[in-house]
């Protein structure tokens, strides 16, 4: 017989806000209980070391990239229209005193008074559409960053495992640095900061 397995879905204000799977029907009363997966790999197993950590964070956020884009691209082009429609035809309905209704248009008469409004409009909807064909572009610039983000924390933790590469560096560090850090701790951090910057613009 094939065993059956549980999914708890839960909502807030109506709505749902995540699940958790069970096979045994055993569910925290609340969300709040759940240790959530953090997009910076804070969760991660502690016995994994922290270059395991963030490799399985990149890994994470680039396949949930992968899994949204397509979805993203289908339906970006819909957002524009759909707030084109919303906004602008529910103007002209209003409006208009004369509608020609026919399969493949529909013309609006619309008084002279209202022309300006309709301007406003019309650019607003054109404007947001345009936007809508941009989404896509905003997700790959996601994942361009993404990778830095993750990049720049690998190196971060060689660095810091590795503090000879420090102070062999011949990073310059400015007067300023030196007497804005609150402590050792803080001027090291500064130091560390810099020499990140500096590989990042050389890659």
């Amino acid at each position: 017989m094939e065993e059956p397995f549980f999914v708890c879905v839960y909502k807030k204000d109506g709505m749902p806000i995540g699940q958790i799977v069970s096979p045994e029907n055993e569910f925290p009363e609340s969300f709040e209980e759940i240790k959530v997966k953090s997009s910076d790999g804070d969760n991660i197993e502690e016995k994994a070391s922290e270059f395991e950590k963030i490799f399985e964070s990149y890994c994470n956020s680039i396949l949930s990239y992968i899994d949204m884009l397509p979805f993203i691209a289908s339906i970006s082009p819909m957002v524009g229209d759909a707030i084109r429609s919303v906004g602008l035809i529910n103007f002209l309905k209003e409006k208009s005193g004369k509608t020609i209704e026919t399969e493949g248009r529909d013309i609006f008469e619309v008084p002279s008074r209202f022309y300006s409004d309709f301007k406003e409009i019309a650019d607003s909807a054109n404007k947001a559409s345009a936007v809508g064909r941009q989404i896509p572009k905003m997700m790959i610039i996601g994942i361009v960053s993404t990778y830095e983000h993750h990049l720049a924390r690998l190196i971060r933790k060689i660095l810091s495992s590795n503090p000879d590469r420090l102070t062999s560096s011949d990073k310059q560090v400015s007067i300023k640095d030196v007497f804005d850090a609150k402590g050792i701790d803080e001027f090291k951090e500064i130091v560390l900061d810099k020499e990140i910057d500096m590989i990042m613009r050389k890659l």
